[in-house]
């Protein structure tokens, strides 16, 4: 783990899913400059995808960052699928497009 530069929070995401049943979820953990957690969370979503549950992940970070005013965000994540997301917005679900966009806009 590396720790975020000072006056920085990062936030490492992770969402998976099973075969059988498809049961999803996410998680995240923000982190201060000096490694501390100072905050957390898991999600369950049940039928969806692991790029879903990805997606979700990011947007609840930059979402919780914006209401706490963490105005220097570093989202670590390990999908690559996430990665070209945030480099277009096609890449999202359509019914999830305008809140991701808001993200980022943030």
């Amino acid at each position: 783990m590396v720790s975020p530069i000072f006056n920085w929070i990062k936030a490492n995401t992770d969402g998976a899913n099973t075969k059988i049943p498809s049961n999803a979820a996410f998680g995240g953990i923000f982190r201060n400059g000096e490694g501390a957690c100072i905050g957390c969370f898991a999600q369950k979503l049940g039928n969806a995808n692991a790029f879903l549950a990805e997606l979700l992940a990011a947007i609840l970070d930059m979402e919780i960052a914006q209401s706490k005013g963490y105005n220097h965000l570093w989202l670590g994540t390990d999908s690559q699928l996430l990665f070209l997301a945030l480099k277009s917005s096609a890449k999202v679900p359509q019914d999830l497009r305008n809140k991701w966009q808001n993200c980022l806009f943030f």
